[in-house]
C-alpha cells in the first residue's frame, strides 16, 4: 500500500515501467556500439562492456531516480517510487541504496568471473569454494526473485526483491 495521497499502481503498469526502463538501456547500449563500430574490431568495447553498462545505468539513475524519484519508464506511465509505510517520496538513503544495487549489483554480476579470479589471489580461500559460495548466492537470489514475483502477482506491491528490502513500491501519480 503506497503512502498517503498516492494510489496503488496496477500490476501490469508496474511491469510495463520496468520493461520500458530495460528497453531504454538496451537502446543506449546499441547506440554506443553503433558509434564505435568503425573503430578497430571492438577489442576495448568488448572488454569494457560491463563498465560502460554500469556507467549508463549510473547516468540513468542520476537523471531519473535520484533527480525525480522515478525512472524514465515510470514517468511515461505516471508512476513514482513511494515508501510502503511512510511519507511520500523516496528518502535520500533509499535512493542511494537503490542506485548502488541497480548499478553496482549488475556490474558485479557481469564481472563475476574476473572478480573471482582476483579474489582467489588475495584471499586464502580455494577457488572452488569461492565459486560454490557465489553459485549458492546466485541460486538463493533466483529463488527469492521467483518467490517475490509470486507474492507480487498475489498482492501487487513489491515487483522486485530489492524493492521489498527497501520497503519501496510504485504509486500512481
Amino acid at each position: 500500500v503506497p503512502a498517503s495521497g498516492d494510489t496503488a499502481a496496477l500490476r501490469v503498469v508496474q511491469l510495463d515501467a520496468s520493461e520500458l526502463d530495460q528497453e531504454l538501456i538496451s537502446m543506449l547500449q546499441q547506440e554506443i556500439a553503433s558509434a564505435f563500430r568503425h573503430f578497430e574490431p571492438g577489442w576495448w568495447l568488448a572488454r569494457l562492456r560491463p563498465e560502460i553498462n554500469a556507467l549508463l545505468r549510473a547516468l540513468i539513475w542520476r537523471h531519473s531516480v535520484y533527480a525525480t524519484g522515478s525512472t524514465f519508464g515510470q514517468e511515461m506511465l505516471n508512476l513514482t517510487y513511494s515508501p510502503a509505510s511512510a511519507k511520500p517520496g523516496m528518502s535520500l538513503m533509499v535512493k542511494y541504496l537503490y542506485g548502488a544495487v541497480s548499478v553496482l549489483g549488475l556490474w558485479f554480476a557481469e564481472r563475476q568471473t574476473l572478480l573471482l579470479n582476483a579474489a582467489v589471489g588475495i584471499f586464502p580461500v580455494p577457488a572452488d569454494k569461492l565459486q560454490q559460495a557465489i553459485r549458492l548466492l546466485a541460486a538463493v537470489a533466483r529463488v527469492a526473485s521467483v518467490l517475490n514475483i509470486l507474492v507480487f502477482l498475489q498482492q501487487g506491491q513489491y515487483p522486485t526483491p530489492i524493492m521489498y528490502l527497501l520497503d519501496t513500491c510504485y504509486a500512481q501519480v
